[in-house]
């Protein structure tokens, strides 16, 4: 597919600064990229730098070596499958040790469920064609002749698909829900490049629920990569305080009757504690021992702990009983 785009010439500056920053071997095949006018190279180039300067968490997963030993720590061998752990390794995939769930290094798609001959690079290619390791090391010819990709999956990304996606994103930036997931920790670039992988991938866009939850995902996915120093965040935050304020923009309950709801569970639940002997406004309102660590969404109480949300599907928390939709760990600062 081609096809002639406009740049800005401050925007090929920033591409251009931005490859140069990066290792000498992956700038040299990306500057081709960001001198190019067709919205495909353009895009690739861009997603590049993107996954190279906000990925430190990966990155320690580049070298074959190290995904190597991740297959090999985690006995891999054992599990019986009859993809091995080269093939995976040459497709840039690492283990994650739980399971059969692997992860590119590069583009953070993560696969599971492997059946009899399922191929690790057919199947990457199938669920993540853009991604730039995948096209760097195997070569664009050899990625078109790969198989099928998933039902409904967009054959072309064409210029009318492209400026839907800039006017998505243009719109994203300014957007409430933008705001409110980037409170989370989450940069710009991390929050719109998510955006724009569902849109590649499947036309489709989030809605500020979905983009809360998966974000939530990707949160988790960060800290069990690196729980010391989660990379793609800059703070820890109070999610339910967030969560709340979501809530209030999306203009499904006026905020003083959701603060009224919080005011009587605290004052129930101290009431409760003083009876026990123990303060319970911060244990899970289902088995009364481990901590609070998980909000229900979509009435937002702050109610379980994460042993018991796995069976949970109404919210304990006290004169609520709301059906639960989806679950959010919150970090409490």
């Amino acid at each position: 597919m081609s096809g002639d785009i406009s740049l800005d010439l401050s925007l090929r500056q920033i591409l251009k600064d931005s490859a140069t920053e990066i290792s000498t071997k992956l700038a040299d095949r990306m500057r081709p990229l960001a001198d190019s006018t067709r919205l495909l190279d353009v895009y690739e180039a861009l997603t590049a730098v993107v996954y190279l300067t906000s990925s430190p968490s990966t990155l320690r997963f580049v070298t074959r070596k190290a995904r190597m030993d991740s297959f090999v720590i985690g006995n891999w061998d054992y599990l019986g499958k009859s993809q091995t752990k080269e093939d995976m390794v040459e497709s840039g995939f690492f283990y994650l040790m739980e399971e059969d769930h692997v992860k590119c290094f590069f583009c953070d798609l993560g696969l599971k469920d492997w059946d009899q001959g399922d191929h690790p690079e057919q199947e990457h290619v199938k669920f993540s064609p853009l991604c730039f390791f995948l096209k760097s090391s195997r070569g664009m010819e050899r990625l078109r002749a790969m198989s099928e990709r998933p039902p409904n999956y967009p054959t072309s990304y064409t210029r009318q698909d492209h400026n839907q996606l800039m006017k998505i994103l243009g719109d994203e930036l300014t957007s409430p829900q933008i705001d409110l997931v980037c409170r989370l920790g989450f940069s710009n670039t991390k929050v719109l490049l998510c955006i724009a992988r569902k849109f590649i991938r499947f036309r489709q866009k989030y809605t500020r629920q979905e983009l809360v939850v998966e974000m939530q995902k990707e949160w988790d996915r960060e800290m069990a990569d690196n729980p010391a120093d989660p990379p793609h965040f800059n703070d820890k935050h109070d999610l339910a305080a967030v969560l709340r304020e979501f809530y209030r923009h999306l203009g499904g309950r006026p905020p003083d009757h959701f603060e009224s709801n919080q005011q009587q569970q605290q004052q129930q639940q101290q009431q409760q504690g003083n009876r026990t002997g123990r303060g319970t406004g911060s244990h899970c309102r289902q088995c009364n021992t481990r901590d609070v660590e998980i909000v229900c969404l979509p009435c937002g109480h702050l109610s379980l702990c994460m042993q018991c949300s796995r069976t949970a599907r109404t919210c304990p928390a006290i004169n609520c009983g709301q059906h639960v939709d989806n679950f959010v760990r919150a970090f409490v600062s």
